[in-house]
């Protein structure tokens, strides 16, 4: 069962979630919006497009960090800006709803991006990103874990419906 507080492995989870991914999550929020310019290698701009793309991924991979605290610590402070030394002592644990909503806020905003494509859209090269299907199916998975059955249902139905996936007709043959 239950760990101990002094597990290294529990330790360095939450430092890596908190030190890395959700902080790099934040900085790249705070800093880049559609309207912020960026350069392309080669000296292109960067369309707004893939710029509300980008976000939107941040936004799931954010949501996805925070929902692996809260599957395993429940009670976990929200932090959604870039901290300063002072803001540090300030944090406090949020409930388990606040957390379950800041998570769900955060798949909301990426799953109606308009620029974040379906899977059918994503080419071979980019094998790993976000997709809609892919949010939908994680926001079902999280969806579930608090308990919202019916919610989890229709985000996995608009998924199957979608066309691009189909479950499998022979459950025994994912063993074989």
């Amino acid at each position: 069962g239950n760990p101990t507080t002094t597990s290294s492995m529990l330790t360095d989870l939450w430092n890596h979630r908190y030190g890395t991914a959700i902080s790099a999550c934040n900085v790249f929020l705070s800093l880049v919006t559609p309207e912020t310019q960026l350069i392309k290698d080669g000296g292109a701009l960067v369309t707004t497009a893939e710029k509300q793309r980008w976000i939107a991924e941040a936004k799931f991979l954010r949501a996805f960090y925070y929902f692996d605290l809260a599957t395993i610590f429940a009670n976990v402070p929200i932090i959604d800006k870039p901290l300063n030394a002072t803001d540090k002592s300030s944090i406090t644990k949020s409930d388990k709803e606040e957390v379950r909503k800041f998570i769900l806020a955060d798949l909301d905003a990426a799953i109606a991006e308009t620029n974040l494509p379906g899977s059918s859209a994503i080419p071979a090269s980019d094998f790993g990103r976000i997709s809609k299907e892919a949010a939908m199916s994680f926001r079902a998975r999280v969806k579930m874990f608090f308990g919202d059955y019916e919610g989890a249902k229709s985000d996995l139905k608009a998924v199957v419906d979608g066309g691009q996936f189909d479950l499998i007709s022979d459950y025994q043959t994912l063993f074989n």
